[in-house]
């Protein structure tokens, strides 16, 4: 079907591929940096009296994620109005009020299909939806009514991340062939696909994703690996824009080496960059740096695992090595990512031993962090984002390791960023909390069975004006936490 250039353009202007009221996607912000600060947005909850187990809702067929999945991230999305799940059930996709009424559910979804990962949806602010089984990314109207289904798996084998958003309109993903993909969703199609690094020689081997896409502007950045084969073949973060053009819809502008990643990789954050002159883009990823340049960063060797920063400028320009920065403790990944706290520094979670360090392409200095990094939980470790040195720890003895995804806001009453996810070393211990970023003070705790998640939570605006916390729990129902009275 052919549009007229007007016609498409309204379409686009009309169509906004997610909220800016909420978490309206994995990550809560198309960046990816967990952070939800725009107006309208729900608060965190901060009642020091705690919290109380609101409602939940479990499909007939809802099941939790299968012992030892490979990706544990059942997730919500929400605009700030309404939340959107994606379930293990065969009405994969779930849409509730925030007091947990059922609004609509979709088996457009299938949450039972064998490709099936759980990744939050993508949602507007007028409810329009997209999702993805494995098989199939779909998209809904706020009614729930189906506008399109199109297929992303391939020979058997399905696509493996949910979208993100870009200020195009756009959704970057990773088909189920490995290829780079951007769907276009006034007109329910796939707008560009591209075999990252593939030659004409050899188009069978190529660099796939490993982790979802984070996206700033036009601009998407994503970590790849080699797929194919390709002995030698480095692991990369590759800097791609996703257009409108007619002639060239996906254009990768950058490609930084790597000569490792973590076991569990968390997707890249794009944030808008610290004091620079116009719209430059800060992205920060874990990885090992190669010892050399191009060919020879292989022979090189890698380096330790570490939190890098690049500053992309845009455009043609090429990237600028900010600094790395990270410990030992940090190279296995972990569930919750990179978090934005609104301010100055990223965070990270420890688990291991000794003092942070960073290096800059200027400069190099060292901070200690928090004597708590020695033993117990960990750390939930902040990095300046300017320089990557130490910027704070919060001792995570009393709570344990994130399990999950976190959602970051500001409170109103005083101006803190509070991180609220899930935290314990099991299910048997696991606890919902609430930390202040600022003082490091744990503000409520939750323990409840039927009320932890290991995917991603949410803050929805309440019909009181109270906020709403809203996740997956482990059992695979829909479960919400309000502030106790």
């Amino acid at each position: 079907m052919i549009f007229a250039a007007s016609v498409l353009g309204a379409a686009l202007a009309q169509d906004s591929p997610a909220s800016v009221y909420g978490c309206s996607l994995s990550g809560c912000s198309p960046g990816r940096s967990s952070f939800v600060d725009a107006p309208g947005s729900a608060p965190p909850i901060t009642n020091a009296s705690g919290v109380a187990l609101a409602w939940k809702y479990a499909p007939a067929d809802a099941a939790p994620d299968p012992p030892g999945c490979a990706t544990p991230n059942l997730g919500c999305s929400t605009n700030g109005n309404v939340i959107v799940c994606a379930m293990r059930a065969a009405d994969g996709l779930l849409c509730l009020s925030t007091e947990g009424a059922a609004l609509w559910n979709s088996s457009d979804v299938s949450g039972l299909s064998p490709h099936f990962r759980g990744g939050p949806p993508v949602v507007d602010d007028l409810g329009q939806t997209a999702a993805s089984d494995g098989d199939s990314l779909v998209y809904h109207k706020g009614d729930g009514t189906l506008l399109w289904s199109q297929t992303i798996s391939d020979k058997g084998a399905g696509a493996r991340f949910s979208p993100t958003a870009t200020s195009t309109k756009l959704y970057p993903l990773t088909l189920g062939n490995g290829h780079y993909a951007a769907y276009q969703p006034a007109q329910g199609m796939c707008w560009a696909s591209l075999a990252l690094g593939a030659s004409r020689d050899d188009p069978d081997i190529f660099d796939a994703p490993v982790t979802p896409a984070a996206a700033r502007g036009e601009r998407t950045f994503v970590l790849t690996g080699p797929h194919g084969g390709g002995a030698g073949r480095l692991q990369k973060l590759y800097a791609v824009d996703a257009t409108l053009s007619e002639g060239n819809r996906l254009q990768v502008k950058w490609t930084q080496p790597l000569c490792g990643l973590a076991q569990a990789p968390a997707a890249p954050v794009a944030l808008p960059a610290r004091g620079s002159v116009g719209d430059s883009t800060q992205v920060l990823f874990f990885g090992a740096e190669c010892g050399g340049e191009g060919a020879e960063a292989a022979a090189g060797g890698a380096g330790a695992m570490q939190l890098i920063s690049m500053l992309d400028a845009g455009g043609e320009a090429a990237p600028q090595r900010m600094w790395a920065a990270g410990t030992a403790g940090m190279a296995e990944g972990s569930p919750m990512g990179l978090v934005w706290d609104g301010g100055d520094a990223v965070w990270a979670y420890d688990g291991g031993a000794g003092s942070s360090s960073s290096s800059s392409s200027s400069s190099s200095s060292a901070g200690a962090g928090a004597a708590a990094a020695a033993a117990g939980a960990g750390v939930l470790r902040a990095f300046n984002l300017t320089d990557g040195s130490a910027a704070g720890t919060v001792a995570l003895d009393a709570l344990g390791p994130p399990r999950s995804r976190a959602v970051v806001a500001r409170d109103p009453a005083t101006g803190h960023a509070v991180l609220t996810a899930c935290f314990g070393a099991d299910r048997a211990s696991a606890v919902m909390a609430a930390v202040d970023l600022r003082t490091g003070a744990t503000l409520w705790k939750h323990q409840d069975a039927h009320a932890t998640t290991v995917g991603q939570p949410v803050l929805a605006n309440g019909a009181n004006g109270f906020p709403v916390l809203a996740f997956v729990n482990e059992d695979g129902a829909v479960a919400a936490l309000v502030a106790s009275a």
